[in-house]
């Protein structure tokens, strides 16, 4: 399920329980402890942050605060509170549900995002293993182009070199989508490409036929630098101790934001790139000699 669709679901599901959790406790009113209610809210809040991240545990505990004080301070199913004790009880449950369904919520973003970088690191093991394994250099940087669009599974894979003598670019290895077959792309990019080449710096084309060329240059962390939200085709440069080697050319099938976790996965994959394309012209000149 997509995130949209988990964050949809954690809303209407705890807004249920909520609702269920308020009706039980009102026809039980009687018969309960004030402490108990506060306790049972509280659950549900935990529920919710677990469930849908801060937005709702937050949402719900403010929901929670105001059917306390309606139907479970006397005057009941009003909202009057006359007594600074109840007052107390009140805030004290507000304080509590918010801060443990901030830090609840931290610890989940933080789980998340080490599972992210431990998928990363994944990717990143494999890609060097498969170029290790490689006996030649153009079947690693096939490999190395095939784990890149695994890694990006919306994202088209090419890997262009570039002949500094003649100024020209090869495009040396594709991983197309999956479903789309061996069937090359229908455009042409050559001239992004080569401004790319010419600069040293990423270049994005939108959606929207817009060319945005990055301000700075690229670094190790951040080879894009580009914040896009709608990338068409993503084209960064593959630099060798400060050596134009070639271009790599993301191209997506659909709009493709550029995050931050995402533009420094494709920094590290790059920089893989990069040695792969140098690896290749280092046995050429072998060859040569």
């Amino acid at each position: 399920m997509s995130p949209d669709g988990t964050l949809r679901r954690a809303w209407v599901t705890w807004g249920t329980v909520l609702v269920f959790v308020t009706v039980v406790l009102r026809v039980e009113r009687p018969l309960i402890d004030p402490l108990h209610v506060d306790l049972a809210y509280l659950l549900v809040v935990l529920g919710a942050t677990v469930a849908g991240g801060r937005g709702p545990g937050l949402t719900l505990s403010a929901v929670a605060f105001v059917a306390i004080n309606y139907f479970f301070q006397q005057p009941y199913d009003a909202i009057a509170v006359h007594k600074p004790l109840d007052w107390t009880g009140l805030v004290a449950f507000l304080a509590v549900a918010v801060v443990t369904a901030e830090l609840l919520s931290r610890a989940r973003s933080e789980a998340a995002a080490a599972d992210a970088r431990t998928k990363e690191l994944t990717w990143l093991s494999r890609m060097g293993a498969e170029a290790l394994q490689s006996g030649q250099a153009e079947n690693a940087l096939t490999a190395i182009a095939r784990v890149i669009q695994q890694t990006l599974p919306d994202l088209r894979c090419e890997i262009h070199r570039h002949d500094e003598a003649g100024g020209s670019l090869t495009r040396v290895a594709v991983a197309p989508l999956p479903d789309s077959g061996e069937q090359e792309s229908a455009e042409d990019h050559s001239p992004l490409l080569h401004r790319v080449i010419d600069t040293g710096r990423a270049v994005v084309l939108r959606w929207d036929g817009e060319v945005v060329e990055a301000e700075r240059i690229p670094t190790p962390l951040d080879a894009v630098t580009l914040d896009v939200f709608d990338a068409h085709v993503i084209a960064v440069p593959l630099q060798v101790a400060n050596h134009a080697v070639g271009v790599l050319a993301l191209v997506s099938a659909a709009p493709v934001e550029l995050t931050l976790t995402r533009r420094r996965l494709i920094a590290a994959l790059a920089y893989y790139a990069a040695l792969g394309l140098e690896r290749v012209r280092l046995v050429g000149e072998a060859e040569r000699a």
